[in-house]
């Protein structure tokens, strides 16, 4: 069974391939990729990578009941695929990227997450400059991976209280929610604190190749932030339904809320025969994959369980927040250890051990 950790959990060892790959020469410690992400690159060049996600360009399912089944098959197939390129013996499943862990800093797109690191950071235009995906180009060849577009900045991550939200949720129509529904449907529920609607926040978030649907998938962190999004549904799950229930309940076929692509028995597109009611089952969590918990702390125990997190007071009480690149913003934070292996000074993140010296002016 394979184990989907979020991103900050993985340990050094799952992390770090301290070898000689041989279609890349020696590795620099510095910036060395992660397993999973040396994985992403040998699928890219391989041409699966892409093949993969042209399937969710033409055949992904949204703004209905469906949206959910579907990304959950869809994300299983992928994992598949992607373990194959992992170590021999490696239980990593896909890393799922806890977005709320960014929420509270001053300007989250320069968490570390967003570092060589991780995912890479991008330059002004959106190109991004370092990482294991600043060569990647879109699933079409035609332009490079782009993130944090000027003037698309319309979107949010995640946040404690928009999940505490769903999990509050009773009804598996508001979980599984017919989003966007046509002016007929009689159970459509407007409400954008909805799963579905913070899934598109994020994506709005990225923006870039992350804003459509139709491009989305070009970028791995389609797969980080998606992978994210079904654990969300499935603490839900475990949380409100009896095993029974969980294979069995769905919002009704109607065909004045959704096209019929969303009804309980339809086939999902580009993945048949498996149908919406197939990616209900128990079996993806009995013998397929399993999540670890989200990153949490407590007054008691302020560990996060990752060197790139750090437990913090909000509002009273403790959370693990994202730790931040250098030179990142980290003005309100200037008594914490949110810059990774540096210290706020002056509102911005340096490296703490640049030592200087006193004033040259004084020995002359």
């Amino acid at each position: 069974m394979a184990i989907r950790k979020e991103a900050r959990q993985l340990a050094d060892s799952e992390r770090f391939q301290i070898a000689k790959d041989a279609s890349t020469g020696p590795v620099d410690r510095l910036v060395l990729p992660l397993h999973l992400q040396i994985a992403f690159n040998k699928m890219k060049t391989a041409g699966v990578y892409d093949r993969i996600g042209f399937v969710h360009k033409y055949s992904g399912l949204h703004e209905g009941p469906g949206f959910f089944t579907w990304h959950r098959e869809y994300l299983k197939r992928f994992e598949l695929v992607f373990r194959r390129y992992l170590p021999a013996g490696s239980r990593l499943g896909l890393p799922y990227w806890d977005s709320a862990l960014e929420s509270e800093l001053p300007d989250p797109r320069e968490s570390l997450f967003f570092s060589t690191l991780f995912v890479g950071s991008s330059n002004s235009t959106g190109q991004i400059v370092d990482g294991p995906f600043s060569d990647w180009f879109n699933m079409e060849g035609d332009h490079k991976l782009l993130r944090f577009m000027p003037n698309q900045s319309n979107g949010e991550v995640l946040n404690n209280a928009r999940i505490d939200i769903v999990l509050e949720q009773n009804k598996i129509e508001q979980i599984l929610a017919a989003v966007l529904a046509l002016d007929t449907c009689k159970i459509a529920i407007n409400d954008e604190r909805l799963l579905s609607y913070s899934h598109d926040y994020v994506h709005y978030f990225i923006n870039g190749d992350m804003r459509e649907t139709y491009s989305s998938s070009s970028d791995p962190i389609f797969f980080y932030h998606h992978t994210m999004m079904d654990h969300i549904w499935e603490m839900w799950r475990q949380r409100h339904q009896t095993r029974r229930e969980r294979e069995e309940q769905y919002p009704p076929s109607y065909p004045d809320c959704y096209p019929p692509t969303h009804f309980i028995n339809a086939s999902m597109k580009e993945l048949e025969p498996y149908t919406n009611k197939d990616a209900l089952s128990n079996k993806y969590t009995d013998n397929m994959y399993t999540y670890t918990k989200r990153p949490s702390c407590s007054e008691k125990d302020k560990n996060c369980g990752s060197k790139y997190l750090f437990c913090h007071k909000v509002e009273g009480f403790y959370q693990c927040i994202a730790k931040l690149r250098e030179g990142a913003d980290c003005s309100g934070f200037e008594q914490t250890p949110i810059c990774y292996e540096g210290i706020c000074r002056e509102g911005r993140c340096a490296r703490n051990d640049l030592d200087i010296g006193p004033d040259p002016k004084g020995y002359m």
